[in-house]
């Protein structure tokens, strides 16, 4: 099973002329911020497994392609998708996809298969994407389901792999102490989403990419949605590391 998503991932997805995985849908042929995760760790892993450096490398590659078509460098924050039939971005930036990209990069971090060039590259746009992030981090320690509108409201998901991006970057040393309190900040936040029987609250569904902030503002939360399980563990396992350190 393993070998063969790994040589779907790698050879059948569809993809533009420079390489960037895309999708056919919900136009022809969009980028997807969330296929940075869907990709990266688990081909750097299975890269990692069978010592395949062309793997290794096209995990870089895509992390400075999404770089290049999602990132808006004003606001500091990805947005959701591209349409490369128009060449026009989504409307907005949604928290969780900007959540897939750091949580991706956080990955990319922990095992670095590039040369000390591409390292540094890459940490500069990472930093710019956690310092855009910071800009717009609610009281609560929580990020708005779109990140830079705040009457939409807060959004568990995407502030947990914000949260995992943040510790990890800290406890290895790619991130200054600075990120540590809103790290720390962030899991407050989630902590009050948390019921006392583990349930937890305020997960976004699953998403498609959306025309206008009230497409966002209008999906559903629902308890222990799957689309933010992992993400929570992750994040609780990570920050603990972070108040140990």
């Amino acid at each position: 099973m393993i070998e063969k998503a790994a040589k779907y991932a790698s050879q059948d997805q569809f993809r533009l002329d420079d390489r960037t995985l895309y999708r056919p849908e919900p136009s022809r042929w969009t980028i997807w911020a969330d296929d940075l995760f869907m990709y990266v760790p688990f081909i750097l892993k299975y890269s990692e497994i069978t010592d395949n450096k062309a793997l290794q490398s096209d995990a870089v590659h895509q992390a400075r392609m999404f770089y290049k078509y999602l990132f808006d460098k004003e606001k500091g924050l990805y947005y959701h998708g591209w349409n490369s039939s128009t060449s026009k971005h989504s409307a907005d930036n949604w928290s969780r996809a900007n959540g897939w990209v750091a949580w991706s990069m956080s990955e990319l971090f922990l095992n670095f298969p590039g040369d000390k060039k591409q390292y540094r590259e890459l940490l500069k746009i990472h930093k710019e994407h956690i310092d855009g992030l910071l800009k717009f981090q609610h009281e609560s320690g929580l990020w708005h389901q779109v990140l830079d509108r705040p009457d939409t409201y807060l959004e568990t998901s995407g502030t947990a792999m914000f949260i995992i991006a943040l510790s990890r970057g800290v406890n290895d040393g790619w991130l200054g102490e600075k990120y540590r309190i809103a790290a720390i900040n962030a899991w407050e936040g989630i902590q009050s989403r948390i019921d006392a029987d583990g349930t937890i609250q305020g997960i976004c569904q699953g998403t498609s990419i959306g025309e206008d902030v009230d497409f966002y503002q209008q999906r559903k939360t629902l308890p222990h949605d799957p689309c933010g399980v992992g993400a929570v563990i992750t994040a609780g396992i990570e920050v603990q590391k972070l108040i140990k350190n």
